[in-house]
């Protein structure tokens, strides 16, 4: 059984990367610091949260390839039980150390989750505006866009993450649990990546890679180290189940691209832009996916390039009430929408007035 210090683990929730703009604020973190601190919390491999993470990953673990899944058993593989949203390499014990905390856990199955929300709603809320909010936008996306806000505000403050699940049937956790624990598997095998290229041992440890991208990006030494560490991950897959990575992949980064392409910030110098990570994924599934009839998607990239342009000129980070709204507005927003919903029979209120479960305990995830 291995152990995380406490002092192990404040340097690695001190010194972890950010993910996306918008990242959570430096005073939460702090306050999470002062917290394991006061608790003198430690983190233990055979932890509760630990086990079951460990069941959720029996599925995808069929597709990596044996002496990949071997390195990765090899490893020290800790949750932090923490609503941060983060996950990130160690090199301070004797064997590899992964790090992923319950946030980002429940950040990525949210976010799947959330995409399949839109299947059980009626047409009708598509011609349905709140002329109160927004005359160009329909309800259907006015309720997708406040859902992704809470999310963020999860992201950002620590807030309670929308209980999506409450308005779940049995078919979408279906559908949804290989997609979020495959993001969940390519995450720690992402991380083995940095252990494996040793990129904690030597920070300007790059190889002379080109990737192609869908927006100019001059990629720093930790981009590159970045895009290295998704490359690892993607080939500790067996064939052809690599073309099933880049969609696990691109669910681990979407919700990211989503912050990036609604506020127009992406000065991010410690990952690429997530755009950037999914349009090489893209790539990659194109290459290996030829004796499979895997369409190309160069058109969907170049729209949300164009989007990702035309929100940065117009400096929406200031300009877009969107990005701005409060959570107490997303909830007037979400009320409002649901009193349209009320008479075919759907009831959102428990999104936001029931705690959403973990997704690791959640039964039958």
């Amino acid at each position: 059984m291995g152990i995380l210090s406490t002092e192990q683990l404040i340097h690695g929730v001190k010194n972890g990367r950010p993910i996306a703009p918008f990242s959570i604020q430096d005073e939460i973190i702090e306050q999470y610091i002062k917290l394991i601190k006061l608790k003198r919390i430690t983190l233990k491999t055979d932890s509760r949260e630990a086990k079951l993470l460990a069941m959720h990953l029996r599925e995808p673990l069929d597709f990596v390839r044996q002496e990949k899944r071997l390195a990765l058993s090899q490893c020290e593989i800790y949750v932090l039980p923490l609503p941060l949203c983060m996950a990130y390499a160690e090199a301070s014990g004797k064997n590899p150390i992964i790090v992923i905390a319950r946030g980002f856990i429940d950040l990525v199955a949210n976010a799947i989750f959330a995409a399949h929300l839109q299947s059980i709603l009626p047409q009708e809320l598509n011609s349905y505006y709140l002329f109160k909010y927004r005359k160009d936008m329909p309800a259907s996306n006015l309720l997708t866009n406040a859902i992704f806000l809470l999310q963020l505000h999860f992201y950002r403050f620590c807030k309670p993450l929308p209980n999506i699940y409450a308005l779940a049937t049995p078919q979408m956790f279906e559908e949804s649990k290989l997609a979020i624990n495959g993001a969940l598997l390519f995450t720690l095998l992402h991380e083995l990546g940095h252990h494996k290229l040793k990129h904690l041992e030597f920070s300007n440890n790059i190889r002379p890679i080109h990737y192609p991208l869908a927006l100019e990006e001059n990629l720093s030494i930790l981009q590159h180290q970045e895009m290295e560490a998704d490359t690892f991950a993607l080939n500790c897959l067996i064939e052809p189940a690599k073309i099933i990575g880049t969609y696990w992949q691109q669910n681990a980064v979407n919700f990211f691209l989503q912050i990036e392409l609604v506020s127009g910030n992406y000065s991010d110098k410690n990952h690429p832009m997530a755009i950037n990570r999914s349009f090489y994924s893209d790539t990659l599934r194109n290459n290996w996916g030829k004796e499979y009839d895997v369409a190309p998607r160069p058109k969907f990239f170049r729209n949300i390039a164009n989007r990702y342009q035309a929100t940065k000129e117009s400096k929406s980070e200031e300009m877009n009430a969107l990005i701005q709204t409060t959570r107490e507005g997303c909830l007037n927003i979400l009320n409002e929408i649901n009193e349209t919903l009320l008479p075919f029979g759907i009831d959102l209120k428990p999104i936001w007035t029931t705690p959403a479960p973990n997704w690791l305990t959640i039964k039958g995830s």
